[in-house]
């Protein structure tokens, strides 16, 4: 009984959670963004050079009119005079023309989130958390030749990361030539190349040597840097060279990564036990991944927003599966799996034309995160020697997070037409506790007669 009032606590808590709750999160750059949508600003030109506009348009333009102003009202004055001090600067920024305001200054919104580039007198140049990954990932190359080269005196081993991890601080900036003008693109790439790189380096390490000694090891870490190392160039020059989106991007590496951890866990479900056959089909998975992700971007053009958001609602749907299985067996494992792989499909569904911006997409997955260890709080009062109460009740506290921000985030840009059936999939819930003692009051009144009453929850689901 305890553990049905504290589910729902939450479904009453989640349900509070509105758009006035979050309106303290909206800036000036949020509404300029809404400023920013394609359909408006074309019928905007339109109406400017005096074009005849259907009525569709005109009733289209309208609605979204009003909702850009209701937008603005909601704004903090500080909020507002951000919006016009900063105005010709951003429409500057998205024309590609750079306002040297500041001797040093990011390029863009993302940029400035991230920290991974600045502009300066030299152009566009990596920035410091750019500099960071690059020494993060030279430590784990200078750990990597320990076991390759296996020094035989402390001082050798302990100098190697050192080293690495300095030169991959300083390659950047001796290469500065390089970098100039790199883009948001080149970043993200690179930086997902290094990652995916190692495990595809490994992979092959695993197809060709096994593990059958400790050559093998030497051989399959070596090729996991060199992967890296790879992955990471290969990943720049596609930045570099070709004109894809940010959410193109986004889509890539959430596939590229989603479809080859799938693969492990059937193949650990299957009790597979043989490393080549691992090595050989996580290559196949990642090439897999990036067909996928082909697919995905030609169908439902995605923006790095709903690719963040996706992600958060993927890592919620495996937690609330986990949450069901014992693992008496391996198969077990199919039941995440499937999971996962549902809710990846379900939220690219839900996502479909949302067209979230990167802030957007943060938040969602902040209040998810908010959610999630508000639910693991509500599991630890709980208590209990199952583990599944500490997986589920986090999954359905950042679930309705991820809900409630998502609502907001679709009121606030005149979406809640979502609500239609172009944008199905959509989950509603109305929680109305009052309506339990008003029903009790009738039925006393009404004994002699059946009434079913008022709903006391409510669950709607467009599709």
């Amino acid at each position: 009984m305890r553990n049905l009032f504290l589910f729902c606590l939450i479904i009453l808590i989640g349900h509070r959670v509105n758009a006035q709750d979050i309106e303290k999160l909206l800036t000036g750059r949020d509404y300029w963004y809404e400023e920013q949508n394609e359909r408006y600003q074309t019928i905007l030109q339109k109406k400017e050079t005096d074009l005849v506009l259907s009525a569709a348009e005109e009733q289209w333009f309208s609605e979204f009119h009003d909702s850009l102003k209701d937008y603005f009202s909601k704004l903090s004055d500080v909020e507002k005079e951000e919006y016009f001090v900063n105005k010709d600067e951003w429409n500057a920024e998205k024309a590609g023309v750079i306002i040297d305001k500041d001797e040093t200054r990011t390029l863009s919104d993302e940029s400035e989130s991230l920290d991974v580039l600045e502009t300066n007198a030299k152009g566009i140049q990596p920035g410091k958390k750019y500099l960071m990954y690059n020494g993060i990932y030279g430590f784990l190359y200078g750990m990597g030749l320990i076991a390759i080269v296996q020094p035989e005196d402390e001082a050798t081993a302990l100098a190697l990361p050192l080293i690495s991890t300095s030169l991959g601080l300083l390659w950047p900036v001796l290469n500065s030539k390089r970098y100039e003008n790199i883009t948001y693109n080149s970043v993200l790439l690179a930086r997902h190349g290094k990652f995916m790189g190692s495990f595809h380096g490994v992979a092959i390490g695993l197809t060709i040597f096994g593990i059958e000694n400790s050559y093998s090891t030497q051989g399959i870490v070596g090729l996991g840097i060199l992967g890296s190392l790879a992955g990471a160039e290969t990943g720049y020059q596609l930045g570099q060279k070709k004109d894809w989106t940010e959410g193109r991007v986004a889509t890539y590496k959430h596939y590229g990564v989603l479809i080859p951890v799938l693969n492990f866990f059937t193949l650990a479900a299957t009790r597979v036990d043989n490393p080549r056959v691992y090595g050989a089909t996580t290559l196949l998975s990642g090439a897999a991944g990036y067909w996928v992700a082909d697919k995905v971007v030609n169908h439902f053009e995605n923006t790095r927003g709903d690719m963040l958001a996706l992600s958060s609602f993927t890592a919620l749907s495996a937690i609330f599966t986990i949450g069901f299985v014992d693992f008496e067996s391996t198969t077990d494992l199919f039941v995440p799996l499937v999971g996962t792989l549902a809710g990846t499909i379900a939220g690219q569904s839900i996502l479909k034309n949302k067209k979230l911006s990167v802030k957007e997409g943060w938040r969602v997955n902040y209040i998810t995160g908010a959610g999630l260890i508000f639910g693991l709080g509500v599991a630890v009062i709980a208590g209990g020697e199952s583990h599944a109460p500490y997986l589920i009740l986090p999954a359905v506290g950042g679930g309705l997070g991820w809900y409630a921000m998502m609502h907001s985030a679709l009121k606030n840009r005149n979406l809640t037409s979502a609500y239609n059936s172009e944008n199905w999939g959509f989950l509603s819930v109305d929680f109305t506790p009052e309506n339990y003692y008003f029903n009790k009051s009738t039925w006393k009144m009404q004994s002699e007669t059946f009434n079913a009453g008022l709903p006391v929850m409510g669950l709607k689901f467009n599709f």
